[in-house]
């Protein structure tokens, strides 16, 4: 039975990973990226993040980043699943989702830092393009520019 009274909708906001993600910070970053973009094998996820917020990355960096890692790759249908089951449940009035990293995100970045910066479409403070291209958190934004035509 449906928590909703009858004929009841919600509001979805600003739903995310963010806890699963914060659980992956002080995971050892993959192999593999350590090895493509000579990180030390010990770096911290959550140092690679920082680099990228210092210095922001290339968009295939940060898509290989994201991509590479399982704790995060493993969810890449996560937008599209929720949403789905959002609209499934006939309830559904609004999603939102967050469009662009804002200073906060980023501000006091440490190893106890929620990791917010990862929820946003675009990722416009970890990743800066050669040709002014604004950085985007590549799975969000296909999977989200899917479902505004579904």
């Amino acid at each position: 039975m449906s928590r909703l009274d009858k004929g009841k909708k919600f509001l979805a906001t600003e739903f995310s990973l963010v806890q699963h993600w914060e659980n992956h910070m002080d995971d050892k970053v993959p192999a593999a990226y350590a090895e493509k973009y000579k990180v030390p094998p010990n770096t911290r996820v959550w140092q690679v993040i920082g680099n990228a917020i210092e210095k922001p990355f290339p968009q295939k960096r940060w898509d290989d980043f994201l991509a590479m890692s399982p704790w995060f790759a493993s969810h890449k249908h996560y937008l599209t699943q929720q949403v789905r089951m959002f609209r499934e449940s006939g309830k559904l009035a609004v999603a939102t989702y967050g469009v662009v990293q804002i200073e906060s995100m980023e501000s006091g970045w440490g190893a106890d830092k929620k990791p917010w910066i990862l929820n946003p479409l675009y990722a416009n403070r970890t990743v800066r393009e050669e040709n002014g291209r604004t950085g985007r958190t590549t799975v969000w934004f296909d999977s989200f520019r899917a479902l505004q035509d579904s």
